[in-house]
């Protein structure tokens, strides 16, 4: 069963909505449902800067991988 939620958003806001949902080819409802569903997924840009920060130190120390992560892959 569903309940009905009603927000108060800027019209800026609404029009953003409405602009990702078409470009995405949903409802605003759904796409909304799609973003609280996937939210816990969504990283922080603090978190994305730590891990960019690691990444780049990790090659710089020549820690890469090589070769095609599809090799790796069919080895597991």
């Amino acid at each position: 069963m569903r309940s009905i939620l009603t927000l108060s958003l800027p019209p800026s806001r609404i029009a953003a909505l409405k602009k990702k949902a078409k470009k995405r080819g949903v409802t605003v409802s759904y796409y909304v449902r799609m973003v609280l569903e996937h939210e816990s997924e969504i990283i922080s840009e603090k978190e994305l800067l730590a891990r960019c920060k690691r990444a780049e130190k990790n090659y710089r120390e020549g820690n890469v991988c090589t070769g095609s992560l599809l090799q790796f892959m069919k080895k597991s």
